[in-house]
């Protein structure tokens, strides 16, 4: 590159100068400009977009989760149930010590409810 008249280095990048310029430009109108009807029927083009993208994301999300089952009713006979009771019969549906599951941590009425799921509508 040539050096510029002053004689302290080579002459600035055009390039350079040029995106100087348009980002001083563009900051001046940001702070100062008023929309046009175009402007704004843009923004509000996009913005329906967006929301119709954002919408279409969330059912695939939502429609992709587990549907919750319905719980199951829990009998007078297995609510009348204490918790040994609960845990025997658990126990005879081979839920008990023996398996991989906890049943110590879980409240009674969270044996209730399992097991009336387990027993279905006909023994529940």
């Amino acid at each position: 590159m040539r050096r510029n008249d002053k004689g302290d280095g080579p002459i600035p990048d055009p390039i350079a100068i040029l995106d100087a310029v348009i980002d001083h430009v563009a900051e001046e109108e940001a702070e100062t400009g008023e929309p046009t009807e175009q402007d704004l029927r843009w923004s509000h083009d996009l913005r329906r977009e967006m929301q119709s993208r954002i919408a279409a994301l969330r059912g695939r999300l939502t429609s992709a989760q587990p549907i919750a089952q319905p719980v199951s009713p829990v009998s007078t006979e297995v609510r009348a149930l204490d918790r040994e009771g609960l845990l025997a019969r658990l126990k005879a549906l081979r839920l008990g010590d023996d398996d991989a599951q906890d049943l110590t941590e879980m409240s009674d009425d969270d044996l209730r409810r399992m097991l009336a799921t387990l027993m279905g509508p006909a023994g529940g």
